[in-house]
């Protein structure tokens, strides 16, 4: 658990390869941002199943109290996602909690932070059924029960691509993040700190994520 008086890293996590995807875009897009943020960032990859991945989030929310968390997942499709909703899932119906919750992050601010990076991008209110909408669900209940964290969404990544490389979807990650602590909100000893400086140069160094596909 973070000691009092610690500064506290976001919280970053993909889904490992399932199925016909061998590679999972969103644990490699979070891999690279994690590195390029270092220790303002922890990373994790969650497995591919409803009670499992929610055991290890809960896990890692109880033991870093993160103030913002940003879960990510592989949907098929050309775009981003921007996921406002979960739904409880039929696995977990023995478990207290609204059948439906709100994520709580600035939306506008984070379509136009993607849009920077990446297109199309897109909001929705159906996070698929599977393990991420279960996943996401099992975040904003806790939010609800304890308060942290205070931001929490959740990006549905398309699978890789040339057009949209783990470089590229890793920059649409470290977008949100720059967006969301950008001057006018961000405090003193806020949780990205002195990285904001990295996360521009990274994305400098990036691949240019329009090309053709």
């Amino acid at each position: 658990m973070a000691q009092r008086g610690e500064r506290k890293p976001i919280l970053l996590t993909g889904f490992e390869p399932f199925g016909r995807h061998r590679t999972n875009s969103s644990w490699e897009a979070v891999r690279i941002a994690g590195a390029a943020l270092g220790p303002a960032a922890h990373v994790a990859c969650l497995p591919v199943h409803h009670h499992h991945a929610r055991e290890r989030l809960l896990s890692l929310l109880h033991e870093l109290q993160p103030p913002i968390c940003l879960l990510t997942g592989l949907a098929t499709g050309s775009a981003v996602r921007i996921e406002r909703q979960a739904r409880k899932p039929s696995e977990f119906d023995i478990l207290s909690g609204s059948t439906r919750m709100s994520g709580h992050w600035p939306w506008r601010e984070m379509h136009r932070a993607v849009r920077r990076v990446f297109s199309p991008v897109r909001f929705s209110d159906d996070a698929g059924g599977y393990v991420c909408e279960s996943t996401y669900w099992s975040l904003l209940a806790h939010r609800t029960d304890c308060g942290v964290p205070h931001d929490a969404a959740f990006v549905h990544l398309p699978p890789l691509s040339r057009r949209a490389s783990a470089e590229t979807l890793a920059n649409v990650l470290l977008s949100i993040l720059d967006e969301h602590r950008s001057p006018s909100r961000r405090r003193p000893n806020a949780a990205l700190g002195g990285q904001r400086s990295a996360t521009i140069r990274y994305a400098i160094a990036s691949p240019r994520p329009h090309g053709r596909s």
